[in-house]
């Protein structure tokens, strides 16, 4: 799943997770369309997202457990 799924499956919107992680909408916007231009991901702010959403970097990044 990727950052749009994630909240829409908490009943969310890009919105809310950016009002709850304190991120500005335009980076949770950039970070949920994948934009090419954003090479970087702050540590607190995976933090914050992960912490809201209930998920792992993993999970928030794309990869799945292989076990």
């Amino acid at each position: 799943m990727d950052l749009k799924e994630y909240t829409k499956a908490r009943g969310m919107k890009l919105k809310d997770l950016a009002n709850e992680t304190g991120i500005s909408v335009q980076i949770i916007y950039a970070f949920s369309h994948k934009n090419k231009n954003i090479k970087s991901m702050k540590f607190k702010d995976m933090q914050a997202i992960c912490k809201v959403l209930d998920i792992t970097p993993n999970q928030l990044f794309g990869y799945e457990s292989k076990r």
